[in-house]
């Protein structure tokens, strides 16, 4: 989020708030003319330009909410606010207004106890790290002790601003966690693929096993061990593709452009993986780094061929 934006939260909330009582108003308005007219006769809508001023202002709403990872009301509000953009068979534009209100005065509500939320914690002016345990102390006080409204939603985010606090600071003190969720060898989604086959000739469990501990291996920068992994499926996988050994299924198996990238782990990965298992110890090493094991774009080919057969 921009600083100006920032920077502009307290007049969005009185921008807000003006709206919010200018949709009461026309909340009892509409109320009486659905009193007073019959179903069906209303076709002009009531609105005029409130539609596009609320629209405006949602806009920077969701530019806020997604900049702290709270709750988006706003989500609710845009589907109704769609569903108002059309026209529904046996609905007046009396009925079209009511429910747009009713919907645009709890978006107003909740937008407003938000922006409020973050100018009680301060969050207009520090970031989310820089808040103190004390002000969080006063804020539990605040929305504990009292019965008004908005403070049951402003408690809510307050424990959801509790947890994100807490989840920044376990991250900042466990940087290889970090690298282990972030910096991965297998795509997860590719291991979900190979959870679903059911076939009775193989059991991927240990194969499965094997991408998993990859990602582990690459992720906490144990690349000695990530070679050694990536030399272990290749020798675990050929019968899948009827062959003996790795060898033959990446000089036999497959089109032009397969046959690349199996040649790769064959002999590129697999020569990595030999220095790093049979070399004697020597009065000068090198230590290898992620560039020099990453397979991983070869790897997907190999499991997604592995996956289409087993399917």
């Amino acid at each position: 989020m921009t600083d100006t934006l920032i920077q502009r939260i307290p007049n969005i909330k009185n921008e807000i708030h003006k709206l919010g009582v200018e949709l009461n108003e026309l909340s009892e308005k509409l109320s009486s003319l659905n009193i007073k007219t019959y179903k069906g006769t209303v076709l002009n809508s009531c609105l005029g330009d409130l539609p596009d001023r609320v629209q405006i202002l949602d806009r920077s709403m969701r530019v806020i909410y997604s900049s702290f990872g709270l709750p988006n009301s706003w989500v609710q509000f845009s589907k109704v606010y769609s569903c108002f953009k059309k026209s529904y068979h046996g609905k007046d534009a009396l009925d079209s207004d009511i429910e747009y209100t009713n919907a645009a005065t709890r978006w107003a509500r909740n937008s407003k106890y938000f922006l409020e939320f973050l100018m009680d914690a301060k969050l207009n002016y520090v970031s989310i790290e820089s808040v103190t345990q004390k002000n969080i102390e006063l804020l539990e006080e605040k929305y504990t002790t009292s019965t008004e409204t908005s403070f049951k939603y402003k408690f809510e985010l307050l424990m959801m601003l509790k947890e994100s606090i807490r989840e920044n600071s376990s991250q900042a003190k466990s940087p290889s966690s970090t690298l282990i969720r972030t910096e991965i060898f297998v795509n997860p989604e590719r291991i979900k693929e190979l959870k679903t086959v059911k076939i009775a000739t193989y059991d991927l469990c240990k194969l499965i096993r094997l991408c998993e501990e990859l990602n582990v291996t690459y992720g906490g920068e144990a690349y000695f061990s990530t070679a050694m992994l990536v030399r272990s499926i290749l020798d675990h996988v050929p019968p899948i593709f009827q062959f003996q050994n790795f060898s033959e299924v990446s000089s036999q198996y497959g089109s032009k452009s397969l046959k690349k990238s199996l040649q790769n782990l064959q002999n590129s990965s697999r020569n990595i993986s030999d220095s790093f298992l049979h070399q004697q110890i020597r009065d000068k090493e090198s230590l290898p780094n992620s560039t020099q094991v990453d397979f991983r774009n070869d790897i997907d080919v190999l499991l997604s061929e592995i996956f289409r057969i087993l399917k």
